[in-house]
């Protein structure tokens, strides 16, 4: 679908392999939701670099450990972006366990069309073309 946009929540992103992999999905037709829990200096630096690659990128804080707040990043991804398209997880184990168990039961509406798929237990790419 010509023009569509591709919106990715990626966690962790403020730094190591979450940042790196903003950077790299950077480009015009990508939305990044950028979540970190703490340190938004930090991500707001990778978004203005997603930013100056010609995405659409917008931070938000959370701390996954509490379960309220996988179904938040997913809602409120939903609400600024219209959709969501794919998930990258760059998490320690106990919070992966926390988006895994909000994530789950809402796998089949979030594969879609295209195949999207759900990792939450490391930094891989979900979705594509």
């Amino acid at each position: 679908m010509p023009g569509a946009k591709r919106i990715i929540l990626i966690t962790g992103a403020a730094s190591g392999i979450g940042a790196a992999t903003a950077r790299r999905l950077a480009q015009p037709g990508v939305a990044l939701v950028l979540h970190t829990r703490k340190n938004r200096d930090h991500a707001e630096a990778v978004a203005a670099t997603a930013r100056a690659a010609g995405a659409e990128a917008h931070v938000m804080l959370g701390d996954l450990s509490d379960p309220a707040t996988p179904k938040h990043l997913i809602d409120e991804t939903i609400a600024r972006c219209g959709a969501l398209d794919a998930t990258i997880g760059t998490l320690d184990d106990v919070e992966a366990e926390a988006v895994e168990a909000e994530v789950a039961p809402a796998h089949d509406q979030i594969l879609g069309a295209d195949g999207v798929e759900i990792d939450v237990h490391g930094a891989d790419l979900i979705g594509g073309e």
